[in-house]
This record gives structure tokens, C-alpha cells and sequence, in this order.
């Protein structure tokens, strides 16, 4: 759900037991003339049992995707990956004017674990002109 002012977004996903990948949940859209450096920082992680992995993978506009492996696949030709599980900030990349990113979510669930009844994962979108650092 996009916020009013299209400056927040609420994503809900309903994982399940094993592997479950959400392709192109949202996107990230320069509208401006001018490159950006995009940063993710999570600063509330999901709780989730043990074993368990929740990941934002992010591509290009148009990216192909390809998952390979059994019975945990791995994704692969993305540009960046965040941890939902833990705090910090991820360097994505530079965003070129009128770029895009696409966003995917990756979470896996061990079998026999007790699934939460929900968990949620607070991240930031950061992007700065220069190629400083966010605080």
C-alpha cells in the first residue's frame, strides 16, 4: 500500500513453510534528471524462527531472474541484497536518471517450525546525490 504523499510504502506477504518468492513487489523510479545513490537501511528486523531467511533482492529494470537449486533455491543476476533479519544499511547502487529498480522478496521457513502469527521489517529508502555515507 502506497502511502498519501507516495513517501511510504506497506508491503504485506504471507510466507509459508520452504520458499516463497515475491517478484516484483514494488519499484524504485528516479523521476529526476540526475543519478542517485540508493541505500537501504533496515532499522527494525522481522522475527523469524530459527533457520529462516527473509531477503529484498533488487534488480534492474527488466532483469531476468533466475532461481536454481533444490530445495533452497538461489536467485541470482540481482544488483543488491538486503537482510530483513538483521539492522544496517545496504549500498544498493547508483540510480541513473529516469532509472528503475525492481524489488523482489525472498523468504524461506524451515518445515516443523512454528510460523508467527506476523512480523514486520522497518526499512528505510535513503538517496543522496553525492556519494557520502548516510549517518
Amino acid at each position: 500500500e502506497l502511502g498519501a504523499n507516495k513517501t511510504n510504502l506497506s508491503i504485506t506477504i504471507h510466507p509459508t513453510y520452504q520458499t516463497a518468492y515475491y517478484k516484483n513487489t514494488t519499484i524504485i523510479n528516479n523521476t529526476d534528471t540526475k543519478a542517485y545513490n540508493i541505500y537501504m537501511r533496515v532499522t527494525t528486523p522481522a522475527t523469524l524462527p530459527p533457520g529462516s531467511s527473509a531477503i529484498i533482492y533488487v534488480y534492474e529494470k527488466g532483469a531476468t531472474r533466475t532461481l536454481t537449486g533444490f530445495p533452497t533455491p538461489a536467485p541470482s543476476g540481482y544488483v543488491a541484497t538486503v537482510s530483513l533479519l538483521t539492522t544496517g544499511t545496504t549500498r544498493i547502487g547508483s540510480l541513473s536518471a529516469s532509472g528503475v529498480y525492481e524489488i523482489d522478496i525472498y523468504t524461506v521457513i524451515p518445515e516443523g517450525v512454528k510460523l508467527p502469527a506476523s512480523t514486520t521489517a522497518n526499512v528505510l529508502l535513503i538517496y543522496t546525490p553525492s556519494g557520502e555515507t548516510p549517518p
